[in-house]
């Protein structure tokens, strides 16, 4: 892209796009919001949630001027309710990006239902995650996690989550209690003789539901699902850990530092994911450090001679499948004529299947000769042309990767070093050397 189609579309496309979803917004006779966000696929939603995030939309339905809301790049139209089957009917990597999108453009109580369908069916589908996938849906968990309860706090003044519809029923029932007893200390002041009431099951069962409704609020119900998505976000980052553990082996260097930092930030306690990662971490690095000992000769030459050995291989297989060929054609001809029956194919059908894999092999060589002197040619361009060859740069590059994965090796120090019970990290060195470093440092200073 041009710098100008770069401004056009970090800057002007976006708000046209909030525009037209913002300009939509229709409130419909029984209060309820609809707009072009509805009319979507469950698959296109999610790339659209997925891509106004990354382009730094956020939502905000509280804007008052929601004509103007798009100049400050806020969404004020609701996300549409999903349902299981919905979510399910799109891919795994739809469904992620759906998940990431609505962290990245923030969401309030009323999409609590929605993340919970979501975070339902990524934990179903969990086996079909990738790497990549992985590593953004444990940042979004978190994200998530933090903001749920950093949202409570503030509500709710540092309570914290507990369970309402218990505390309702326990309302309930000492109403109730409490009504039995004042009405027999009435039957029993009575002399009359009026007969008491007999209160059926049916009716006490019917009295604690109208307290349990009289006693739950909005409010309460958030509570509620609120608590069910952090039950279902630990759910599925134990899942997510798990799986990671298992496929740390394909995980890029920078996916694994991205995850460990999460890990090691947040913090997150994932004991499994950090011991499968510190594994193959130190199995890396021996890998480097053998083949840095060991090597010996320069790409070029290696990549010239496997070309060479290709070529040889290719032109040596087609010499000796048609020699082969030939021999076997006439000794079969006249052990045909001699041994054969009129009319018999068997022999004619082995024949050629012989000869079709002969060919299948040689063809496979052959294409493993052609891409073999590709690379070599490429390579052998670039070092005419370049200061600096190939075997350099790769040098260079595995130099790099080594410092990576020592990054890597320090923030697994950072975590084995995490108090997850007290919250408190465990000092690198003993207190006589932070006592003698400190020393040093004041000595350089007043010197």
């Amino acid at each position: 892209f041009s710098s100008v189609d770069r401004d056009y579309i970090l800057r002007h496309l976006p708000r046209r796009v909030v525009q037209l979803l913002n300009d939509s917004l229709v409130l419909k006779n029984n209060g309820s919001k609809s707009s072009r966000l509805d009319q979507l696929l469950p698959s296109e939603l999610a790339a659209l949630l997925w891509s106004l995030g990354e382009l730094g939309i956020h939502c905000n339905r509280d804007d008052e001027n929601s004509r103007l809301a798009h100049r400050k790049m806020n969404l004020v139209t609701p996300i549409p309710l999903l349902s299981t089957e919905e979510i399910e009917s799109v891919s795994v990597s739809s469904s992620v990006d759906l998940f990431c999108g609505i962290i990245k453009l923030g969401y309030d109580q009323d999409d609590y239902p929605l993340l919970i369908n979501n975070l339902v069916d990524l934990g179903n589908r969990a086996d079909s995650l990738s790497p990549e996938d992985l590593y953004r849906v444990t940042d979004s968990i978190v994200k998530l996690q933090r903001s749920v309860e950093g949202r409570h706090r503030s509500e709710n003044g540092n309570k914290p989550l507990s369970i309402s519809i218990e505390n309702a029923c326990d309302n309930a029932a000492s109403s109730i209690e409490k009504g039995e007893k004042k009405s027999n200390a009435d039957i029993q002041n009575k002399n009359d003789g009026e007969v008491e009431k007999i209160v059926t099951q049916f009716e006490k069962e019917e009295a604690a539901a109208d307290v349990i409704i009289n006693n739950l609020d909005p409010s309460e119900s958030k509570k509620d699902q609120a608590e069910q998505l952090l039950s279902q976000c630990n759910h599925l980052l134990s899942i997510v850990a798990e799986k990671a553990s298992q496929k740390i082996s394909k995980f890029t260097g920078q996916d694994i530092q991205r995850l460990l930092q999460i890990y090691v930030i947040t913090p997150v306690q994932a004991d499994v994911v950090v011991d499968a990662i510190d594994e193959e971490v130190n199995t890396r690095v021996s890998a480097l450090e053998i083949a840095a000992s060991t090597y010996s000769g320069s790409v070029q030459d290696l990549v010239r001679h496997a070309a060479d050995s290709s070529v040889e291989a290719a032109t040596a297989l087609s010499t000796f499948s048609s020699a082969e060929e030939k021999l076997s054609a006439s000794f079969m001809k006249g052990m045909k004529s001699l041994f054969d029956k009129p009319g018999n194919k068997e022999d004619d059908e082995t024949a050629t299947k012989t000869t079709s894999s002969a060919e299948d092999v040689a063809r496979q060589v052959n294409r493993a000769a052609a891409s073999s002197c590709k690379a070599a040619a490429r390579l052998e361009r670039v070092g005419k042309g370049a200061l600096i060859n190939a075997e350099k740069t790769l040098r260079d590059v595995e130099e790099s990767a080594a410092f990576e994965l020592g990054r890597c090796q320090e923030l697994i120090a950072a975590y084995r070093r995490l108090e997850f019970k007290t919250g408190t990290r465990k000092t690198r060195y003993d207190e006589e050397r932070r006592r003698d470093m400190g020393k040093r440092i004041l000595t350089r200073l007043f010197q």
